[in-house]
């Protein structure tokens, strides 16, 4: 799967998911997993209502994306995943961009820390991943939920690179943990 195609998914995936929270009046949308071949042709993995709570729980998503990892790799004809979702983010303010040389050492104190220095501002946000066992592409759009609306903080941001640069649990092809690298060369 090239990183055009890709790229057409992930832009495909955020317009769906955007039609989708406006046709719900910014209700939440259901999570969505997609497994994709090279022909562009796909399967939903439908995923109960019921659990669509886990999807606040670190460990249940732990656990819910290694299953899914699990059956890619069983699958040699899956040559692409993609995964859209809400999830809370983080965006810059106007203060943490005046201390940006002590953003870097201050990160690893926890965003917590960074939202009550006025660095950060929490939010929440559309999140679409759509990857290869090369290339990951990523869509973030902060917003803020208002009765019967969302407003949007800033416009969506695309992400695209390597597989091998790109770390965490729904990272479907390599090992989730970052090998090598640093937080710095990891997206």
């Amino acid at each position: 799967m090239t990183l055009d195609q890709l790229t057409k998914i992930a832009k495909n995936e955020f317009g769906a998911a955007i039609a989708d929270m406006k046709r719900r009046r910014g209700d939440t949308p259901a999570p969505q997993f997609t497994l994709w071949r090279d022909d562009m042709s796909s399967d939903v993995l439908p995923m109960p209502e019921e659990l669509h709570a886990t999807m606040g729980h670190g460990k249940a998503k732990d656990e819910l994306f290694a299953f899914i990892r699990e059956g890619i790799a069983k699958q040699p004809d899956i040559t692409g995943f993609s995964y859209r979702c809400e999830a809370w983010m983080c965006i810059e303010t106007a203060e943490g961009n005046a201390h940006r040389a002590e953003f870097a050492a201050a990160y690893d104190t926890g965003l917590e820390t960074l939202v009550k220095r006025g660095w950060l501002m929490r939010c929440e946000g559309l999140v679409i991943i759509a990857q290869s066992r090369e290339d990951v592409v990523l869509i973030s759009q902060p917003f803020q939920r208002e009765p019967g609306l969302l407003r949007w903080l800033k416009e969506p941001e695309t992400k695209r690179g390597p597989q091998s640069g790109y770390a965490g649990r729904s990272k479907m092809w390599g090992d989730p943990r970052l090998m090598g690298g640093s937080r710095e060369t990891a997206w």
